[in-house]
């Protein structure tokens, strides 16, 4: 199974602004928002990657960090921040299958 984390929205945007930041300063950034969103060690998160930043359709500027967990994470969700955690199978976030971009007008 995959963890898929997609943690700090909010806080990521306060902290990774509009103007290229380091890969360095992205990592730090997306692992202490796991931790605060979902307990998540950081020091189980080997780190593989940092992805290309994107703009949501919504405005939010996204960087993905790409990691690999070393052990399986107890997770512990933040009530005030985080409506649900689940696994999703690695083979089917991977299959282009199940893949979709769409926009909208606003």
């Amino acid at each position: 199974m995959a963890l898929v984390l997609l943690p700090g929205l909010n806080n990521l945007i306060e902290d990774i602004s509009d103007e290229k930041k380091l890969p360095a300063q992205v990592v730090e950034a997306a692992l202490r928002e796991a931790f605060e969103e979902v307990a998540l060690d950081p020091d189980l998160v080997e780190v593989l990657g940092v992805g290309d930043a994107y703009e949501t359709g919504t405005g939010f500027l996204v960087t993905p960090v790409i990691g690999w967990l070393t052990a399986t994470p107890a997770t512990t969700p933040s009530l005030d921040e985080v409506a649900e955690v689940f696994e999703v199978p690695w083979n089917f976030l991977m299959d282009p299958a199940n893949h979709s971009r769409e926009s909208y007008d606003r």
